[in-house]
């Protein structure tokens, strides 16, 4: 088919089986990773480094996972220097979660760890069933795959918040193209408690809401996508009005991100700034001969700029403004002085780019399998730096 449609239906079950086994199989190329890491591989003298327990999967707490970890065991605080990294940058329902589970007998370490492999495993299966819904059981296996074996999908098994927000993300969807508006923004809602990524949500939300009233029901499509909006928001100004009565500051998570753009709230307002940055930081690391992991996230947001232009076409409107969201949000918040570092983990969520190209490759099982197999080496390699402090995404 030359167009993605919603109204398609597959004739078959949906392949949830397989498309676990094949997540499964790239958890068994993390895993070997890791054992090939705790092997080999000495720790980056160059980074502050900890452990949130003696057990093996310490290894998926890493970098900001102790940030989550930290709030989980003692709260927020805030002091107001946004000079200094604090833990209001970081939304609050992960930690929440990690709470929660600690009250009925996990530690602090496994509850992080479990929530994110548990909604990754949740979110594969709505996602199956959202492509086989918009396409065919082939195009989901394969997006699937494509998915599992990304680089930076070590994340949806570390303790981070990308499992809980694709899982929000995909029940988004998959109720907006039902037309269940009001269960698609609380889905909105939860994805914008747990990340920033939920913003780029309202935009699909609001055009679809136009489409079936602007033309006939203009007095519903205002009121419904007023209420809509609060909803699909009130995981922000929720968390805006306790950062207000406990600290006087309800845009401290914003202010304090300026800790980690080098005194920059936002990103670089020039838009060719971070791609200087990178090849110089490129240039650098090979006149040097110095490994430079952050070179993939540029390769991998450029690919995805391809592919969302090459196959606009094969989008809805709802998913093409928000893949194209979820790849300029980091690039306006983080890029600049900070580069393209992170953006591999950042631009994953963005879902329909892994569906089109899986309908691509449904009658080019080869490509698919060369994809996967590239894709597998460096999910390999990135698993066994992230799990030694080399690597961030």
């Amino acid at each position: 088919m030359n167009k993605l449609d919603p109204t398609h239906k597959s004739d078959h079950a949906v392949p949830y089986f397989p498309a676990l086994a094949v997540f499964a199989v790239s958890r068994i190329v993390m895993l070997l990773a890791l054992a090939f890491a705790n092997q080999f591989l000495a720790i980056n003298t160059a980074a502050t480094t900890w452990d949130a327990t003696p057990r093996w999967y310490r290894y998926l707490l890493r970098y900001d996972s102790g940030w989550y970890f930290g709030i989980a065991q003692h709260g927020y605080s805030y002091n107001g220097n946004d000079l200094v990294q604090q833990p209001v940058a970081f939304y609050p329902l992960y930690p929440i979660l990690i709470k929660a589970l600690t009250l009925v007998g996990f530690s602090y370490a496994a509850a992080a760890v479990l929530i994110p492999n548990v909604a990754i495993i949740a979110a594969l299966m709505v996602l199956t069933k959202l492509i086989c819904e918009l396409c065919d059981d082939e195009t989901a296996l394969i997006s699937v795959a494509l998915l599992s074996f990304f680089p930076a999908s070590l994340f949806f098994s570390a303790a981070y918040t990308e499992s809980l927000a694709l899982l929000f993300i995909v029940c988004f969807f998959l109720y907006l193209i039902r037309g269940r508006f009001l269960v698609a923004a609380c889905f909105a809602g939860l994805c914008f408690a747990t990340r920033s990524t939920g913003l780029v949500l309202i935009a699909p939300l609001i055009w679809e809401i136009a489409r079936r009233y602007w033309r006939t029901e203009r007095r519903r499509f205002f009121l419904e996508g007023l209420f809509c909006v609060i909803i699909a928001t009130a995981g922000l100004w929720l968390y805006m009005i306790y950062l207000w009565i406990a600290f006087r500051a309800p845009l401290a998570f914003v202010m304090a991100q300026a800790a980690w753009n080098a005194g920059n709230v936002f990103g670089s307002p020039f838009l060719l700034q971070p791609f200087v940055r990178a090849a110089a930081d490129a240039r650098y690391h090979i006149q040097h001969a110095i490994l430079d992991t952050n070179s993939l996230s540029l390769v991998l947001f450029l690919i995805f700029v391809a592919v969302i232009i090459a196959f606009r076409r094969q989008m809805s409107a709802a998913m093409l403004l928000f893949s194209a969201g979820v790849l300029l949000l980091p690039y306006f918040t983080r890029s600049g002085s900070v580069g393209f570092a992170s953006f591999s983990r950042y631009i994953m969520l963005a879902f329909p780019v892994f569906m089109v190209v899986g309908n691509f490759c449904r009658r080019r099982v080869w490509l698919a399998l060369t994809i996967c197999g590239v894709s597998g080496a460096l999910l390999f390699v990135c698993t066994a730096l992230f799990a030694k402090w080399y690597w961030v995404g």
